[in-house]
């Protein structure tokens, strides 16, 4: 592993050397990619943190039905940070690739702001349940 990381590095620092301004464009994509993935991921865990795991939600909404669906989107959205990694970070690939890896990252994140597919607009009315039955802390 060790090995692998220092080619690595030694494969960046002589693309450095040999085209400095494609190597810092590169950099930056590669931070842009990592940023907006990291506040994805932030934001989900801290979604799960203070709303699926203790298990209570807003005063009206379906607790189990919101689990579902966010637990969709995060096996969604892993399964395309995984598969567009290589595409980012790998040192032989074209610039090309680097910059449809940050737009597809930027499409995933519109999808995640307006969310015109969560699973709740296919089932039929569900009844608010706004407490799960593993919630410890509200009184079952």
């Amino acid at each position: 592993m060790k090995q692998q990381i220092a080619t690595y590095f030694r494969e960046y620092r002589e693309n450095f050397r040999q085209k400095p301004f494609q190597t810092v464009l590169v950099l930056i994509l590669q931070i842009l990619f990592l940023l907006g993935w990291a506040a994805y991921f932030y934001y989900t865990v801290k979604h799960y943190a203070t709303v699926i795991i203790p298990g209570k939600s807003e005063p009206k909404g379906n607790i189990y039905i919101e689990t579902i669906d966010d637990t969709l989107e995060l096996l969604i959205y892993a399964y395309v940070f995984i598969k567009l990694w290589p595409l980012m970070f790998d040192n032989n690939k074209q610039l090309r690739w680097r910059f449809i890896a940050l737009l597809i990252s930027f499409l995933m994140d519109l999808i995640l702001i307006f969310n015109p597919l969560s699973i709740s607009d296919f089932l039929p009315k569900q009844p608010d349940i706004s407490e799960a039955f593993w919630c410890w802390s509200c009184g079952n």
